[in-house]
């Protein structure tokens, strides 16, 4: 399928797009002016709430409020909180007037905190979502991609990457985990949930091994919330023991029972360099260097596509936009997907810190050249 846009009308303002951070009372916004333009005023009008999408956008000017612009840039105060606006340049040239394409932009709900998560699809090539699944901060995600490419999860040359953006509230004091906001990480769709777990209804666990020893928990931690490893002294190879969250059911020492704010708020645990290096807990982890959080998103959690932050008890919410990148995109700029064996576990694994370090930028790089594409967004706006 091929997309096109059209030509700016003559005459017209065009590529209007937020200028600065999220904000309560106001936007700020620049655009593109044509040249030999009288005046340009900035219109608005309000269409919903933050957390609502309009299925219509005003299209009549006699809807828009405008305010006289001196420039191509322009700031209107005094809005509502939590509110989607719908915003256009009108521009005159003698006795014409001509009206840009309207924009949708939000202002700040008075309570939650947006997040950008990165996902790739596991088991599917189709688009994966969040509910009872984990996902990563950006760089984390390249550290994940980099040292997880063995294809017994996904197959990076077919596998699409979407970068989500939520809105979640923090949760509740004396609830949180080992980063601040965020609940205890909790482990999700993965091998360790078998025979329970199947990709098209996952489930969540406490946060296994592997995931613990990628958030680099130290020996005294491990030692007590798992059980001890089992080594063949033959092969110099220890297995992967189940693990329970401390603060589950008392006496019901089980990976199946998770903490309470893991069930209903956003989840996460930090990610450590070198990758999944260390296989057995130490005390200290001399040298590590912090690289982001890996996220779990609990479905009793999220909110319904009408619903806000804290209707019905849901803590979290996917907003209506997404981008997508592929593996593809990411091998044709030069990603280093040589493979990583981190299985059967040893005391150290490979150290993949050179691989992720040329990874990294193309990671980042991949996202800047699809928002060169389109009018990127930040998250929440």
């Amino acid at each position: 399928m091929a997309c096109a846009t059209r030509r700016a009308p003559e005459h017209c303002s065009h590529s209007l797009r937020r200028d600065g951070a999220l904000s309560s009372r106001s936007i700020s916004l620049t655009w593109v002016s044509p040249p030999g333009s009288a005046s340009q005023h900035v219109g608005i009008v309000r269409v919903g709430a933050h957390h609502q999408t309009p299925s219509t956008i005003p299209s009549e000017p006699t809807e828009y409020q405008f305010q006289r612009s001196a420039s191509a840039s322009h700031t209107l105060r005094h809005l509502d909180p939590a509110s989607t606006y719908a915003v256009l340049v009108r521009t005159q040239f003698g006795s014409n007037l001509r009206y840009s394409d309207p924009v949708l932009l939000r202002t700040q709900p008075a309570i939650g905190i947006f997040t950008d998560l990165y996902r790739v699809s596991e088991y599917t090539y189709e688009i994966d979502l969040l509910a009872n699944h984990d996902s990563a901060s950006a760089s984390a995600q390249a550290g994940f991609l980099t040292a997880t490419n063995d294809n017994d999860f996904f197959k990076l040359a077919k596998a699409p990457v979407t970068r989500y953006c939520i809105h979640r509230l923090e949760v509740p004091p004396g609830a949180g985990g080992r980063v601040e906001t965020f609940a205890p990480y909790i482990s999700c769709n993965g091998p360790e949930a078998a025979p329970r777990n199947h990709p098209s209804d996952p489930i969540c666990i406490c946060d296994v091994y592997a995931d613990r020893m990628i958030g680099l928990q130290n020996s005294s931690q491990m030692d007590a919330e798992c059980n001890p490893t089992v080594w063949n002294k033959t092969a110099g190879t220890h297995d992967d023991p189940s693990c329970f969250c401390s603060d589950g059911e008392a006496g019901a020492r089980s990976k199946w029972v998770i903490p309470e704010s893991s069930k209903r708020y956003v989840g996460a645990m930090p990610v450590y360099q070198p990758y999944f290096y260390w296989q057995l807990p130490k005390a200290v982890y001399p040298g590590s260097k912090y690289l982001g959080e890996n996220l779990s998103t609990p479905r009793m959690g999220q909110c319904g596509s009408s619903e806000k932050l804290g209707d019905g008890g849901c803590t979290w919410r996917r907003m209506a936009s997404a981008s997508v990148i592929h593996g593809a995109d990411l091998l044709n700029l030069g990603w280093n997907n040589t493979v990583v064996q981190h299985w059967p576990l040893h005391e150290y694994g490979p150290n993949v810190t050179e691989q992720l370090e040329s990874n990294l930028p193309i990671f980042h790089e991949a996202w800047r050249e699809q928002d060169a594409w389109f009018s990127p967004r930040c998250c929440g706006c």
